[in-house]
């Protein structure tokens, strides 16, 4: 939809509009470039199927997802600049009615949601994601300006993952606002 709407291309709109402005150095939508050449070739490995495609096809490494949690983070702003406006990403994290779903599953757009608990106070949105080797685990508290990533190539590593971004948050957590 971005695409149709813009007239831009959607590989050169991803760049300009969020790779750029936060210094997403290795993010891409090619994703043969984005595999390790040890990894090119070997017998046994799919890098070319689509069941080691992300879903949105971005790949990207660890440091610039903290760079995109920290943007997420504060509202859009990025180092070199914004990728959205505040209050576009603000929409991002208000829960949309998805029918019978609604409340048990809070979903924005493009990020789930957790409002806030007695215990955090504080929003919490998020995204995360599975390949059949890859898991991916995204969190970021805006109102505290704090995030948390996790990842593993492991296939079997998929509910680690999600602790792991979730005991990250919650460190970083109490770093910032004295949770204990």
């Amino acid at each position: 939809y971005a695409q149709a709407a813009s007239g831009t291309p959607y590989d050169q709109l991803l760049s300009e509009r969020i790779f750029v402005p936060c210094r997403m150095e290795t993010a891409s939508i090619d994703f043969t470039a984005s595999i390790p050449s040890t990894y090119r070739g070997k017998e046994g490995r799919d890098t070319d199927g689509m069941s080691t495609v992300p879903a949105g096809g971005i790949t990207a490494s660890a440091m610039d997802m903290v760079r995109f949690a920290a943007g997420v983070a504060a509202a859009g702003a990025c180092v070199d600049g914004r990728m959205l406006e505040e209050q576009t990403m603000r929409a991002m994290w208000e829960e949309q009615e998805i029918g019978e779903l609604s409340g048990e599953f809070p979903m924005g757009l493009g990020f789930s949601t957790t409002l806030p608990s007695e215990r955090l106070n504080t929003l919490l949105v998020g995204h995360g994601g599975s390949t059949i080797n890859q898991h991916a685990s995204f969190m970021v508290a805006p109102e505290v300006g704090v995030g948390a990533v996790a990842f593993s190539n492991e296939a079997t590593a998929g509910d680690l993952v999600g602790l792991v971004g979730s005991e990250a948050l919650n460190l970083a957590l109490e770093e910032e606002i004295g949770l204990g």
